[in-house]
């Protein structure tokens, strides 16, 4: 078998549409298992100028959306037409882009001798928001070259969107994970995103938390109750989504301190804040020493408005206000100073003993007044439009007399007043006075010690205080003395001032009565113990 006899005689038809350079092979091992030495067994492949096997270009990328900020990769390979069994390896690419708006292409080469060549686009060859047209021009092993035109390219993100994942109906305790899902067509990542609360049903939102690619987040929040919140996240084009559906949960923390707008002056303030989830409140009104003037107490209700129902001296003032939620915590206070200017003078009043027991204090006429209001030691005793007799004084006692105009101003005059009665009285709120002084003297002496006493002994029968009491409020005692009229079992389960010489001076309720079967005769015995007692009086409105 000659050269010329296996260029003649073969013809890639017969090896059922194989490359000639697979035939060629084929006989070229046949002959050399024959014992025949061919000399240009493969020259006859050269020959064939077209060669079956036509390389197309397989892309692994065909357009569709692309994020430019990052590099990009994808791999060309050879295909068969007409499923010829070739085994291309492809040597070079050159990538063509334009934006779809340009006219000439840009270009981006790459060389190797592999089955599958990677392209690799570099991060900002591509800008935002835009349209490239590409495609690819392809040369493989045998120096075939193939083109190819990909699908466009979109460099325009999809709009993305979140919904709440946690905290949703469940009660946290000021700080928690709170995480959310991030939704976009395009699988592209999340840039950012942003954290809203409300804590007034959605009227209003502020702001809690921002970020970047992190779906999930640690949020503290002093809102306290029933708090909404929402998230809104952005695309790699910076393009911000629409706010999610809001969820809720409970967040049991004390609420945030009222927010004092204004005070309302005159002799008395009224005081306006503002707060949210409020059932309660509490106002305190102290000088700038820290003094207490006024405290509310805790009062039930949503206004936020209160008239504090005291004059008060010229001077500075601090006003505070706490309040109280839903969830039953109470805020810290916030706090509001003013000066308090009255610009009255206080009333001219003149202190001086009562008969047998208590103070008379005598008010000058004074027109610019329409009342009087009297204190002793602090607390709010009579109104009065004049001169008036406190019965009930014993002691070292602090009054202070408030003038009030017809526009409500208010102007001052205190004194401390020393009245220590001559003996032991009872004195019941309307005014009727019981001596036991008479039934006191019959003991001739008086027990003493160097520390307070709060004993008793007995005497014909009788169970007599030991007087050296300093703070006889927190006494229980026995006072005896002649029932004269047996009106003493009228006093029974009543509150009565305790006034005697020693300067002790407090209400007390008359829990029992007994009397004495002794030979001096209707002797009769009061078991007091120390009472809570209000004089009843307030300031008008």
């Amino acid at each position: 078998m000659t050269d010329a006899t296996l260029t003649e005689t073969f013809s890639p038809d017969i090896f059922g549409g194989l490359s000639f350079k697979w035939a060629a092979l084929f006989i070229y091992y046949d002959a050399v298992a024959s014992g025949v030495t061919p000399t240009a067994s493969l020259s006859g492949y050269k020959t064939y100028s077209n060669t079956i096997a036509t390389a197309a270009v397989n892309s692994s990328q065909n357009g569709g959306y692309m994020r430019p900020d990052v590099e990009n990769t994808f791999t060309i390979s050879a295909k068969y037409v007409d499923n010829v069994d070739e085994q291309f390896t492809v040597t070079r690419v050159v990538y063509y882009y334009k934006k779809s708006t340009d006219s000439e292409y840009s270009s981006l080469t790459f060389t190797g001798n592999t089955r599958n060549l990677t392209v690799t686009i570099p991060a900002n060859t591509f800008v935002t928001g835009q349209t490239y047209n590409q495609y690819v021009v392809m040369t493989v092993d045998d120096g075939q070259v193939a083109t190819q035109t990909l699908g466009d390219i979109s460099t325009v993100d999809a709009v993305p969107s979140a919904s709440p994942v946690y905290p949703i109906d469940v009660v946290v305790y000021g700080t928690a994970n709170f995480r959310w899902r991030y939704i976009i067509s395009t699988g592209t990542a999340q840039k950012s995103f942003e954290i809203q609360l409300s804590n007034d049903n959605g009227a209003t939102w502020t702001t809690a938390k921002t970020g970047g690619s992190e779906t999930e987040t640690e949020v503290t929040s002093d809102h306290s109750g029933v708090v909404l919140w929402r998230v809104r996240v952005s695309n790699q084009d910076d393009v911000v989504s629409a706010w999610s559906e809001s969820a809720q949960f409970i967040n049991n923390v004390p609420p945030d301190a009222p927010t004092i707008n204004s005070i309302t002056n005159t002799g008395r303030i009224t005081v306006s804040w503002s707060s949210d989830d409020q059932i309660a409140y509490q106002v305190i009104v102290e000088d700038n020493l820290g003094i207490k003037h006024y405290d509310s107490g805790i009062v039930y209700g949503e206004e936020t408005n209160y008239f504090v129902n005291q004059y008060l001296r010229n001077g500075n003032y601090t006003v505070k206000v706490a309040i109280i939620n839903s969830l039953g915590l109470m805020s810290s206070f916030g706090e509001y100073s003013f000066v308090q200017s009255n610009n009255v003078e206080g009333p001219d009043v003149v202190f001086s003993e009562a008969p047998q027991v208590g103070v008379y204090i005598a008010i000058a006429d004074n027109p610019s007044f329409v009342k009087y209001y009297i204190l002793r030691n602090g607390k709010l005793i009579k109104k009065t439009t004049g001169s008036f007799v406190d019965l009930f004084a014993n002691g070292e006692i602090e009054y202070t007399v408030i003038g009030v105009t017809a526009d409500d101003m208010a102007g001052f005059t205190s004194e401390v007043v020393s009245r220590v009665c001559d003996g032991i009285y009872l004195i019941e709120e309307d005014g009727t006075i019981h001596d036991a002084s008479e039934r006191w003297n019959e003991l001739n002496e008086v027990k003493r010690t160097d520390e307070p006493s709060y004993g008793s002994h007995d005497y014909l029968g009788a169970s007599r205080p030991d007087h050296n009491f300093s703070k006889l409020e927190y006494a229980r005692i026995s006072v005896g003395f002649w029932d004269k009229d047996n009106s003493a079992r009228n006093l029974l389960r009543k509150d009565v001032f305790y006034a005697d010489m020693y300067g002790n001076g407090l209400w007390m309720v008359v829990s029992g009565i007994s009397r004495t079967d002794a030979w001096i005769g209707n002797d009769t015995v009061l078991a007091l113990d120390a009472s809570e007692h209000s004089a009843g009086v307030t300031y008008d409105l």
